[in-house]
């Protein structure tokens, strides 16, 4: 009985081993003729990636302009005489050189911003001597200080450099015998005629700087494009260009033909209907007023929008109608 019990175990848990085994076999045959089963999920895709490029974002805008030169001077007479010399137009002149001549005597350019209105002679002080001293220092004239003094050590050089250019030494400057610029100068046009008596003030020549600029009329819109010292591009007539800077921004406004300012006043006629209502410029808007005219008719004029903009004289006024026929509905 014990030995058959041991003995039979094996044979049942054999059984059961073939069982599951046939199980096992049969699910597996069982599973090429069954449904399918379910695919496995795909894992979720991980987070988007992409590299991230710094960069600067422009916008350019190409304009016509007008080329010329910077700045404009007149040159006047500080004496009177006969003209006996002139450069001719476009000619630069350079500090120290003969910008005309008025009865054999010459003029000379020396670079300062204050005009001569004195004679300088020894014992005079102030800036116009300083100015003085340091452009004849500039063209090796030395031997004195450069300061607010005229001493005799520059009168020395002045007579030195009047002797250079052949003129009477008297160690003393006429101011009819020089004429101040910042820096060089071209002639941009002649103004008086060769043999012409001068007067004191008559002109004599239309000066400019060399240095070559570009003028662009821009549109407000275009205002934030620009500013001083940007950079930009500049194509010359032949074709060839250059790289410039923005110099300086104007702050004239001119306005375009027919949208000038608001007008004063509306028609004073009585309409007897709805008058077409005006064109008002881009600095102000329609406005009706609170009168309204005989049978019905508004009233319409412009209104600034912004007094800054538009003079006060268009904000307009009521219709010419009489008092007694006003209504006072809107």
């Amino acid at each position: 009985m014990t030995g058959s019990r041991r003995g039979g175990r094996p044979l049942v848990w054999a059984a059961a081993v073939l069982a599951g085994c046939g199980g096992v076999a049969a699910a597996v045959l069982v599973t090429g003729a069954g449904p399918e089963p379910e695919a496995p999920r795909p894992a979720p895709p991980g987070p988007a990636r992409a590299t991230v490029e710094r960069t600067t974002l422009t916008e350019r805008k190409t304009v016509r302009g007008t080329l010329g030169y910077a700045g404009r001077a007149e040159v006047t007479a500080a004496a009177p005489g006969r003209l006996t010399w002139r450069p001719r137009a476009g000619r630069v002149v350079r500090q120290g050189q003969r910008l005309y001549q008025v009865d054999g005597r010459d003029v000379l350019l020396l670079y300062g911003e204050q005009p001569a209105y004195r004679r300088l002679k020894a014992g005079d002080e102030g800036r116009d001597v300083r100015q003085f001293e340091k452009a004849l220092a500039a063209l090796g004239y030395t031997g004195f200080t450069v300061d607010d003094d005229y001493t005799a050590a520059t009168a020395a050089a002045v007579r030195r450099w009047q002797e250079d250019r052949g003129l009477k030494e008297t160690g003393e400057v006429d101011p009819a015998t020089v004429w101040y610029a910042p820096g060089p100068v071209r002639v941009d046009a002649r103004k008086a005629a060769l043999g012409q008596t001068l007067a004191p003030g008559a002109p004599v020549l239309t000066l400019t700087s060399p240095r070559r600029v570009v003028t662009v009329p821009i549109s407000i819109g275009d205002h934030r494009l620009v500013r001083v010292g940007g950079a930009v591009t500049v194509t010359l007539p032949g074709g060839k260009t250059v790289r410039g800077t923005v110099a300086s921004i104007g702050s004239e406004v001119k306005k375009r033909e027919g949208t000038g300012a608001c007008p004063r006043t509306p028609s004073t006629s009585p309409w007897t209907s709805r008058p077409p209502a005006p064109r008002c410029g881009s600095t102000a808007r329609r406005w009706r007023s609170r009168w309204s005219a005989p049978a019905g008719g508004t009233c319409w004029w412009c209104r600034c929008r912004r007094s800054s903009r538009c003079p006060a004289a268009a904000t307009g006024s009521p219709c010419s109608v009489p008092a007694a026929r006003r209504a006072t509905s809107r």
